[in-house]
């Protein structure tokens, strides 16, 4: 910044000195005045007045701004002036913020990263009564008070998917933006005050001196918030422009001596010098100690001073957890085409040998319908990894065609049944069989097609109330700060090192990474701690420094990398995280609202593994059958349903009818997971 400063005094010097042959007494001087500026902003909020948001909070950002308008200068003698200004001002913030939320790629779940962005503008009519200093020939200071009447204001807010830059949406409305918003600030204020000071030149244009340009620099400093109850503060406010001015007439005088701009740049650098040798001395003070210093936000920046006695340090990395969790409900029934008991080739099978390779973290990439037609190796596997499981088949005809088949309800059950039995070697004692006639569905909203193809099905049911009708997806991700560690070393004799070694070590003795080379050690070395990180679990990782100098001795320091353990239930994990994201959905009967057995159950399975400072939200939805006002009402009920079995929580709970449908209603699976309440639960 001094630098900075020293530059502008030396140009303004300069200018100066080439105009300063002849000057003239000050007269009344009338002008138009331009100029650009930018502020800095000390900003501590969530969201606007009435504007929702999803951000953690908007920190100090820099804005912009422009101001037109007319000026006058009254001299009072050759010293002191007034200068008058009033003009149109705009300023313009943009305020942005990145986090990290779980998106929807292709419908699944993805760790993403989306930016919120408000993008305002300010407008103002200023008033700038300045007090004004001949400093000397041709050279200005100028202080004083303005005020700010504020005339409209915008605002554009947008959240948008940033990483992914492709194929990722949001969940809620399945686009890469939601909140958008435009309008006016609320809650902004009507007046504005504060104080402004600077310097400028003024270089005649012509012989007669009526005429000038005048460029200028200034500082600005607000005393008021831009709005009411906000934390949004302006402080270290510049700008910089030009006015014209004309004055009706000038009398010539004999110019002021001034200082030589190399006299100027001598006395600086001798100050600079003297700045120096004071820090030198400082530096060199004989202390002894692990310094720690802030390069940028995602930097530290470790100072080590080693000496003949080994010395063991710690560092501890800042872990934070992000986890999500998502569960996959599984529709448990299998639907037959008409008058057929074979299994419908869609639904997937498998042979003996692929049965051995089978895992469900195969299903969970893949798309829901997808995943609904490996329902039978799903139930097989699932039987297999408890082996006091068991399960009902409960086989159904149509009431039209098939009514009073009774054998073709009991061959349907079979065919699944042998299926498990000859290819998931699943005995014959742990599947009941159970014959239940013909299923009646009486819609006025779905066709007599549709009708049959949702009752000529098998239900499957698991006989253990402790077993869950659905996948679990625990997804536990580590943003650790710093992203980068940088080390370096100092010693009383640099030169004498001849050759060093850095050892990145794990708990059991394995060299994960080994830095190394000859002469002096390396002023900074920058190490990837993520990368390291990743490479081990549950243990901690030792920084080992070696150094030999020209007399053979050795100096060795530790810098001990601590990482968080793991090893955790899924209660404790979401406890423990600083942000969490659980996506889960439950399954209605067709025309229902009222919370089977099943999903009651899982339900309150996550009742019990939620802590109570998640917020809730309740998302129904139905199938595209019957009136758009119908499945509203029946979307909103469904909805509703989910508050009083998860006590003790904030729960926001909507309807968005058949609108928000995800997939295909031609098929009766399609319509069956049309037929949900969405749970997002989020800390």
């Amino acid at each position: 910044m001094k630098k900075v400063v020293f530059v502008v005094y030396t140009f303004i010097l300069l200018v100066v000195n080439l105009h300063s042959q002849v000057t003239y007494v000050e007269r009344n001087k009338y002008g138009l005045y331009g100029y650009g500026m930018f502020q800095q902003h000390l900003v501590d909020f969530k969201n606007l007045p009435g504007i929702p948001s999803c951000c953690d909070g908007f920190k100090n950002t820099i804005g912009t701004g422009f101001s037109v308008g007319l000026m006058s200068d009254i001299p009072f003698n050759r010293r002191i002036g007034l200068q008058f200004r009033g003009g149109f001002t705009q300023k313009s913030v943009l305020l942005q913020r990145e986090q990290n939320e779980v998106i929807h790629i292709d419908r699944m779940p993805f760790p993403g990263t989306f930016r919120q962005s408000i993008d305002t503008k300010i407008r103002s009519f200023t008033i700038e009564p300045i007090l004004t200093f001949t400093l000397m020939n041709q050279l200005y200071f100028g202080a004083g008070p303005w005020m700010g009447i504020t005339t409209s204001s915008s605002y554009y807010q947008k959240e948008e998917v940033v990483y992914p830059e492709q194929g990722g949406v949001f969940i809620e409305n399945q686009q890469r933006i939601r909140n958008e918003v435009r309008g006016s600030l609320l809650q902004l204020r009507s007046t504005s005050f504060g104080t402004c000071a600077g310097l400028w030149v003024e270089i005649p244009l012509n012989n007669s001196k009526n005429f000038f340009l005048s460029p200028e620099i200034f500082y600005v400093g607000t005393f008021t918030p831009v709005l009411t109850d906000i934390s949004w503060n302006t402080i270290n406010s510049f700008r910089y422009g030009i006015s014209l001015k004309y004055s009706p007439e000038a009398i010539e005088i004999q110019p002021e001596i001034l200082k030589k701009p190399s006299e100027i740049v001598e006395q600086y650098q001798e100050q600079t010098e003297e700045e120096s040798i004071d820090l030198l001395s400082k530096r060199n003070s004989g202390i002894q100690s692990r310094k720690r210093y802030l390069l940028s936000p995602d930097i530290q920046f470790f100072k080590v001073f080693l000496s003949s006695n080994t010395g063991k340090k710690t560092f501890e990395y800042a872990i934070q957890h992000n986890v999500s969790v998502d569960f996959y409900p599984l529709l448990q029934t299998v639907f037959f085409d008409e008058r057929e008991s074979s299994i419908p080739e869609r639904y997937k099978q498998l042979t003996s040998e692929q049965v051995r390779e089978f895992a469900l973290d195969s299903l969970l990439g893949i798309p829901t319908l997808e995943r609904y037609y490996s329902l039978l190796n799903i139930i097989g596997y699932k039987l297999t990894q408890k082996d006091t499981l068991k399960i009902k088949l409960r086989g159904f005809t149509n009431t039209t065609s098939e009514k009073g088949n009774k054998s073709l309800a009991v061959n349907r059950a079979n065919s699944i049944a042998d299926y498990l039995k000859s290819v998931w070697n699943i005995a014959s004692n742990r599947i009941i069989i159970e014959n239940a006639g013909s299923f009646t569905l009486q819609s006025q909203f779905l066709t007599e097609k549709e009708i049959n193809e949702e009752s000529q099905k098998v239900t499957i049911n698991f006989m253990n109330d402790e077993d869950y009708d659905g996948l679990f997806v625990v997804d536990s991700t580590k943003i650790i700060t710093p992203s980068l560690t940088m080390l370096a070393t100092e010693f009383d004799k640099t030169d004498s090192i001849i050759h060093w070694t850095i050892q990145f070590v794990s708990s059991s003795n394995e060299v994960l990474k080994e830095v190394s080379g000859s002469g002096a050690f390396p002023e900074i070395l920058v190490v990837d701690s993520k990368e390291l990180l990743s490479q081990v679990k549950d243990t901690t990782i030792e920084v080992i420094a070696q150094l030999r100098d020209t007399n053979e001795v050795e100096y060795q320091t530790t810098l001990d990398v601590i990482k968080l353990q793991t090893s955790e239930s899924l209660l404790q994990t979401l406890k423990r995280a600083d942000s969490a994201t659980i996506e889960y959905e439950v399954l209605f009967e067709f025309n229902e609202h009222r919370l089977n057995e099943s999903s009651r159950k899982n339900v309150e399975f996550l009742q019990k593994i939620v802590p109570s400072s998640f917020t809730i939200e309740a998302i129904g939805s139905t199938d595209n059958s019957g009136s758009d006002e119908y499945n509203m009402n029946l979307s909103s009920l469904r909805a509703n349903e989910i508050q009083p079995l998860l006590s003790n929580r904030s729960i926001h709970s909507m309807g968005v009818g058949k609108q928000q449908h995800r997939f295909p209603n031609n098929v009766p699976e399609g319509r069956s997971y049309s037929r949900i309440t969405t749970i997002i639960l989020k800390k």
